[in-house]
């Protein structure tokens, strides 16, 4: 891409993020890259000379390039930004490398590395971004910047607790200030959730939860209601143990840890939440089903329930609700249960189908799914793999 800036006489810069994990030394393979030129046109420049996918967004004046690998590159035109009213989205224009530096979030993030041949490697640090990073605080680049946008809050909450960074003392007065005057409610409820659900994806969202209990930050969602840190401290150390055992291959842990807060809320709270933010139609099936969690591990803990018994219950809801009740559970059996649902049962299948039902005389119907599913349950408690002992069975449940 450096080439592609020579040939064009573009100034090009990667940015953001990724030079500040460069410089803490951390992994970060989010690539942005800012040009003082037109952005559109130089990703078709980059996609010529790579050969992958080009994604362009005129009104913006940004594209992506997805490479051969499934590599992703953002690009964008250096632009500043321009906000009608507090909260609102920013109108934006063409504007200098300093100006795209001067709209973001913190100075750790409004830091630039060049790309082009003369002048590879060296930084851009128009804010103090680099000392802010070495003394490890979090510092707005101006008064206005919670007002402007109040994601921001949360965001700053974010990587102050996964960086081990304090916010820098007029930085921490504004923040305060702003949730003060609850100025979360000047953006679109949805988009300040968005930011939250990132804060609950980190690593450990209980470190930033408890932060933003402290800060005030808590009540857009919870209202006066208490969360209960003690279920959260155990949700985390029991995500940790199944993230360790890979019984799971769950994308949405930010989901499970929301379940955490929302089930101890009260029903009029509980009902504000999923009418108020956006969910896809099986997260909100998730989150009615957290109110049930409790319920769901008694059944579990019964002396004599079959592994069968265990699959007819886990079987009937979602796969993030039976990680939920999992990382809510305190009884080894309960959780030794659980794991072998998700590690073994749920895998389970028949050798035989209703057709080879019908070959020794079941009729269509509802009796043909009875059987299959008796012989299933069987399968389950018998650890049985042979096809002949399925059609056996299968035949003497047809007789009865």
């Amino acid at each position: 891409m450096g080439k592609v800036a020579d040939r064009t006489g573009i100034d090009c810069y990667i940015v953001g993020g990724i030079v500040r994990d460069l410089v803490l030394g951390k992994k970060n393979l989010d690539l942005d890259i800012v040009l003082e030129g037109d952005a559109i046109s130089f990703a078709k420049n980059v996609n010529e000379d790579f050969g992958g996918k080009l994604n362009t967004y005129d009104g913006f004046g940004t594209a992506s390039v997805i490479l051969k690998n499934g590599f992703v590159v953002d690009f964008a035109t250096a632009r500043k930004e321009r906000y009608a009213k507090p909260g609102a989205l920013p109108t934006v224009r063409r504007g200098s490398l300093k100006d795209d530096l001067y709209r973001r979030d913190f100075t750790i993030n409004a830091l630039a590395i060049s790309i082009r041949k003369d002048s590879f490697g060296e930084l851009v640090d128009e804010f103090g971004g680099l000392r802010d990073i070495k003394s490890k605080k979090i510092r707005v680049l101006h008064d206005k910047s919670f007002i402007d946008d109040p994601t921001r809050i949360l965001r700053g909450v974010r990587f102050e607790q996964r960086f081990d960074f304090k916010f820098e003392q007029r930085t921490s007065e504004l923040l305060i200030r702003a949730l003060e005057k609850r100025r979360e409610r000047n953006v679109k409820a949805p988009r300040y959730f968005v930011e939250f659900k990132k804060l609950l994806a980190e690593n450990d969202p209980v470190k930033g939860l408890k932060r933003l209990k402290v800060l005030g930050g808590l009540d857009f969602l919870t209202g006066k209601n208490k969360i209960s840190f003690v279920l959260m401290s155990n949700v985390h150390k029991n995500i940790i143990e199944i993230k360790k055992k890979d019984i799971f291959d769950n994308k949405n842990w930010w989901l499970i840890y929301f379940m955490s807060i929302i089930k101890v809320l009260d029903d009029f709270t509980f009902n504000n939440i999923l009418g108020k933010f956006h969910f896809k139609k099986e997260e909100k099936v998730s989150i009615l089903y957290s109110r049930e969690v409790e319920l769901i591990i008694k059944r579990l803990s019964e002396k004599e329930i079959l592994p069968s018994q265990v699959y007819e219950i886990l079987n009937r809801l979602n796969g993030d609700v039976v990680v939920f009740t999992r990382a809510c559970s305190k009884s080894s059996l309960v959780s030794s249960r659980i794991d072998r649902y998700l590690t073994k049962d749920r895998n389970v299948k028949l050798s035989i189908t209703g057709k080879d039902l019908k070959a020794f005389g079941v009729e269509s119907g509802k009796r043909i799914g009875e059987i299959l599913e008796t012989v299933l349950y069987w399968k389950i408690d018998n650890n049985i793999n042979l096809k002949r002992e399925e059609i056996s069975l299968a035949k003497q449940l047809a007789l009865l």
